[in-house]
């Protein structure tokens, strides 16, 4: 195995918050721990945000699909033209349905190559957050994304969905654009989590992991043994934020994460990991992780996790958490690793 310290900077930090939410709230104005938010607010797809910074942090988040529609015509003009030319040269995304009982999943899939690419997304984040990684990556791969259930275009059958049952739910995608065969599986925070519990689950479907500042099935514990009271006041005041079907389904996650089952040793599969990792302090950290206590037990976390592989490299990333959208190329060469370690068995 390799450990390499490749630095980058720059970007907007995202927030790890409790067990892989990706939410950008640390810098809403009217929020404070204990804190009462104030009426004034904007709309995000008909939903209602404390303040219009909050608004437009969480829609560059993707937590509420699509974009405000309030552009001057000189810049739209702009803008569409410049897009026609970027549209021109990108390589087409074909939508597909993947049916479930009482709802269905919305996928897209991208490229052509002979290696199968399977993305999944941090809490409350849709397929479009892996835009620029699989633009990066073009035609050398075929690129499968999609929205869990409730977000983006994907349905709901309107019920909190448990771990095993997202698992569920990627081996439907899966068995659809991917079928008998393995794919390098992606995974960013939660669905840093979700691509490692596949892999235990069913190695034989998987080629390699990309891991994007994973979640882990043990975090919670620890950090609520370094301190437990910030931790539980992180999730109520978290709660309080979240629309209502994002709050159940974080609730149902958090009582599975405190569980003891998961503070268990749980082997891994013999199959070459690229781990990414954050290293970015807050200046002022709207979560325990963001601290420098959590940080450090952040990358103890991940420097654990990476021991139980048995090839891989390591890199630490001087970014926020989301790695995937300040850095894309170094997903997209993380992905390109794991797929020449996958052929040559290093």
């Amino acid at each position: 195995m390799r450990c390499m310290a490749g630095l980058a900077t720059g970007g907007t930090s995202g927030s790890f918050l409790g067990a892989g939410l990706t939410l950008a709230l640390k810098r809403c104005p009217c929020f404070a721990p204990g804190k009462r938010y104030h009426r004034k607010a904007v709309s995000v797809k008909g939903r209602r945000c404390p303040s219009p910074d909050l608004a437009a942090r969480l829609q560059s988040m993707h937590l509420f699909d699509g974009e405000t529609r309030v552009l001057k015509s000189s810049l739209l003009k702009g803008w569409m033209l410049s897009m026609g030319l970027i549209l021109a040269s990108m390589v087409h995304a074909d939508e597909v349905q993947v049916n479930r009982k009482g709802y269905s999943l919305q996928a897209e899939r991208q490229g052509q190559g002979a290696v199968a690419v399977v993305f999944e997304s941090g809490f409350g984040q849709a397929a479009g957050t892996w835009k620029d990684v699989v633009a990066d990556l073009g035609n050398e791969c075929r690129c499968i994304a999609y929205a869990r259930a409730g977000l983006g275009k994907s349905g709901t059958d309107g019920k909190p969905k448990t771990i095993e049952q997202h698992l569920q739910d990627l081996a439907a995608v899966m068995d659809t654009l991917a079928p008998d065969r393995k794919v390098i599986l992606v995974g960013h925070s939660y669905g840093g989590l979700l691509a490692t519990e596949f892999a235990r689950a069913h190695p034989e479907r998987v080629q390699g992991l990309v891991l994007v500042d994973p979640a882990t099935m043990d975090q919670r514990h620890a950090f609520k043994q370094a301190d437990g009271e910030r931790v539980l006041a992180d999730d109520k005041a978290l709660l309080s934020m979240l629309p209502p079907n994002m709050a159940e389904d974080y609730k149902l996650l958090i009582a599975q994460l405190d569980s003891a089952a998961t503070a268990a040793p749980r082997p891994l599969p013999d199959v070459p990991v690229a781990l990414l990792t954050s290293t970015q302090v807050a200046a002022e950290p709207f979560v325990f992780e963001e601290t420098p206590q959590g940080k450090a037990l952040w990358k103890r976390q991940h420097a654990a996790l990476f021991a139980g592989f048995s090839r891989g490299t390591h890199q630490y990333f001087a970014t926020g958490h989301n790695i995937h959208r300040e850095d894309p190329k170094a997903v997209a060469d993380a992905i390109r690793s794991v797929i020449a370690a996958s052929r040559t068995g290093d």
